[in-house]
C-alpha cells in the first residue's frame, strides 16, 4: 500500500507517523512544506514544497504530483 503525508516532515510527531508505517513495510512519500534532510528517513520520497513557488506556486507542484497515485493521502 502507497501512503502520501503531506506536513512539516521536520516535526517529530509527523517523523513518528512515518516512522511506524515505514516499519510496518508501506511505500511512503512525504510533501513537506519545510525542507528535510534524506537522511532523516529511509526508502522514502521526500517532496519539498518550499522551493516550488514560482508560476503557480504550491499548488501547481500539487497538480504535478497526482502520478504518486497513493492508496491513502
Amino acid at each position: 500500500m502507497k501512503i502520501c503525508f503531506i506536513g512539516n516532515a521536520c516535526n517529530v510527531h509527523f517523523h513518528r507517523w512515518v516512522s511506524y508505517f515505514i516499519s510496518k513495510g508501506y511505500q511512503i512519500d512525504i510533501i513537506s512544506f519545510s525542507p528535510v534532510s534524506c537522511s532523516e528517513y529511509s526508502n522514502v520520497r521526500i517532496y519539498n514544497l518550499r522551493r516550488f513557488t514560482k508560476f503557480g506556486g504550491h499548488l501547481r507542484y500539487l497538480i504535478n504530483l497526482i502520478n504518486l497515485v497513493p492508496n491513502l493521502l
